[in-house]
């Protein structure tokens, strides 16, 4: 009787360790889904930045381009070339700051 006692109490135990096995297993899984989705997003803000990189690039080359015609300009009155050129380092410097923050 005592040996059934036992016998039962050690099938118990093995069904409760089965248990816990499983649902670490399943969590575990949940985990590694959880895992991959992050990784899925990181790659996906990396693509962004870089494509925000690029677009800050190429706005910092169109503003160099219309400082050269703004300093070339011959029909825009110094007025008008000095308020473009102000309006330009302005730009400058959203773009240069932008691009540190990325």
């Amino acid at each position: 009787e005592r040996l059934m006692e036992k016998s039962a109490s050690h099938a118990a135990s093995a069904a409760r360790l089965e248990e816990r096995n499983a649902r670490l297993v399943s969590e575990a899984q949940d985990l590694e889904v959880k895992l991959c989705e992050s990784k899925g997003r990181e790659v996906a803000l990396e693509n962004e930045v870089e494509r925000l990189k690029g677009e800050l690039e190429g706005k910092g080359k169109e503003l160099t381009e219309l400082k050269g015609i703004v300093l070339c300009g011959t029909e825009a009155t110094e007025a008008e070339r000095k308020e473009l050129n102000n309006q330009i380092e302005e730009l400058t410097k959203i773009v240069e700051e932008r691009t540190k923050e990325l």
